[in-house]
């Protein structure tokens, strides 16, 4: 790849950062070696796609190095707001982290005016492979913002792995279609046991996506504006919750939502799975939520759907 000026952009024609202008590169050997910090100077970075075995086509990416290792792995580290990727193409996962143990911190992700582009993908280097062993587990994911994507963040599992334990701590995702979707595998299920810390999620026309995904927990969340377009769903919704199973259909159970907020939305919730507990915040203040199944906890806050008699969840 070539890192050089292009009209006051640094643009990188490469599916790797490759060094030069104050960035050190993030490759496989970085990784297994160990890993390193990576510093993303203020200025806006142009990326262009290169091919994927999935044809997903990626932007950057941090691929699997291990899971259970005591290496640094990649902390990838922008000067706040000021640093800024922007998407050079059409139809990419802008950012694409399929290692565990590695920090994303304080830059932007941006679409660009692209149409097509994941801003931040956990996901495997190839979701098609029919047994990838590959973990995405324990990642950081701290003050990054992710703007005007179709998709603004994608989480799932590799086929022999697994997508579990990771933090999303103060990130705002601003006018993306769909802001967080949970995408199941067919071989491993959904990204379990991820937590969302003070998160903001902002315009579009979903907040939340939950397709195939368990256990995971969401915590002092403000849904806002979340009101645009009929696509992908002809409701804009703040949060979307499948039901994927049978029997105990824990494909897309016991997802938490703690202190949640929601402003201005359409539709607050979408509840498909009776296995979600809702504690406390407003997430249906104003009646506009559509319960194919009523959440087993529904305790404090202001909803009117709140259960009177408490069933305790699990």
């Amino acid at each position: 790849g070539v890192l050089g000026m292009n009209a006051g952009v640094v643009n990188i024609n490469a599916g790797v950062v490759n060094g030069g202008g104050g960035i050190p590169p993030i490759t496989p050997v970085t990784a297994a070696a160990g890993g390193g910090d990576v510093s993303l100077p203020a200025g806006n970075f142009l990326i262009r796609r290169v091919a994927s075995p999935d044809g997903l086509f990626n932007g950057l990416h941090i691929p699997f190095s291990n899971v259970f290792g005591y290496e640094n792995h990649v902390t990838l580290r922008g000067a706040g707001r000021a640093s800024v990727l922007l998407a050079g193409d059409n139809t990419m996962v802008l950012l694409r982290l399929s290692d565990s143990l590695s920090s994303l911190r304080d830059f932007v992700i941006d679409a660009n005016g692209k149409s097509g582009v994941t801003g931040l993908g956990l996901l495997g280097s190839d979701v098609t492979a029919p047994a990838l062993q590959e973990h995405i587990d324990w990642n950081v994911i701290s003050r990054v913002d992710i703007r005007d994507c179709a998709e603004g963040v994608q989480l799932e599992p590799p086929s022999g792995g697994g997508c579990y334990y990771n933090r999303f701590e103060y990130c705002t995702l601003y006018s993306n279609t769909r802001h967080i979707r949970y995408r199941s595998n067919a071989v491993t299920g959904g990204a379990n046991r991820n937590v969302w810390i003070g998160c903001s999620i902002i315009g579009g026309n979903t907040g939340l996506w939950i397709d195939g995904a368990d256990t995971n927990g969401f915590i002092d969340c403000a849904f806002e504006l979340v009101a645009v377009g009929t696509s992908p769903l002809a409701t804009p919704t703040a949060i979307w919750i499948n039901n994927v199973g049978t029997g105990v259909p824990l494909e897309s159970a016991e997802n938490n939502f703690i202190s949640c907020f929601t402003e201005d939305c359409t539709r607050d919730l979408d509840c498909s799975n009776r296995h979600t507990s809702i504690i406390g915040g407003n997430i249906g203040a104003v009646g506009n939520v559509l319960l194919t199944a009523t959440p087993d906890a529904w305790i404090g806050g202001d909803a009117q759907y709140r259960l009177r008699d408490v069933q305790m969840g699990g």
